[in-house]
């Protein structure tokens, strides 16, 4: 978990550093206006799916389970409504070691 911080740190000082179309003048606003764009047309998408699908796999790295979870936001409500049902699967799991699992 820390690494995943570290490396979004380094991401987002690279992000920033770089120069802007504009100047720098409007570089940061832009960023956020892409951003939440973004995450609203991947709400979007995922209200979809989750509102025709009975049973919702989520696929998770074995070798960090934790760190590629969804959001427990938007896993509570998912569950919450009665009629759906979460399958967690590990992905990779040839990848670690056999003492861990």
């Amino acid at each position: 978990m820390a690494r995943a911080n570290a490396d979004q740190a380094a991401f987002d000082a690279k992000v920033d550093a770089a120069p802007s179309d504009d100047g720098g003048v409007n570089g940061k606003t832009q960023k956020q206006s892409v951003g939440q764009q973004s995450r609203r047309a991947y709400l979007s998408t995922l209200r979809k799916v989750i509102d025709t699908s009975d049973i919702i796999l989520q696929v998770l790295d074995a070798r960090d389970p934790m760190g590629t979870r969804i959001h427990p936001s938007i896993e509570d409500t998912i569950l919450s409504h009665y009629d759906k049902k979460m399958v967690l699967v590990l992905n990779k799991i040839d990848l670690i070691p056999k003492e861990a699992v």
